[in-house]
């Protein structure tokens, strides 16, 4: 799967030395997987894929102000419990970051009622 990402001037808070804005690493992490996460919805619409952690990663260009991130998603894997994929970003075809993610899949109606049971006893702690 593919996509793209033009981030804004606000997400460009990290810093390669004093004068040059650079993206963090984790947000473009976090962009491929949830890329990850949406394909993942797509195939199975009653699940709920969460982002668990990052197995490797290397980041041998940094992104600054004004890249195109171009953003794919290969070698997905899954199971009814788990995911993994490898995630590449490229900008104007030179790589800025090789990643491998995981995650759990969940039903959507598992997560509704974990949510609902956390709602009742935070009312009732608040009483």
């Amino acid at each position: 799967m593919r996509g793209f990402w033009l981030p804004g001037i606000e997400s460009f808070d990290g810093r390669s030395s004093e004068s040059v804005r650079t993206l963090p690493g984790l947000y473009a992490v976090e962009a491929l997987a949830q890329l990850g996460c949406y394909k993942l919805m797509l195939d199975d619409p009653g699940t709920l894929p969460l982002f668990t952690g990052i197995r490797s990663a290397r980041f041998p260009r940094v992104m600054v102000p004004g890249n195109v991130l171009d953003l794919a998603l290969s070698d997905l894997e899954r199971d009814d419990k788990k995911f993994a994929a490898h995630g590449s970003i490229t900008v104007n075809g030179e790589s800025t970051l090789e990643v491998d993610i995981a995650g759990q899949i969940r039903p959507v109606k598992e997560l509704q009622r974990i949510v609902a049971m956390t709602q009742k006893r935070r009312a009732r702690n608040l009483t």
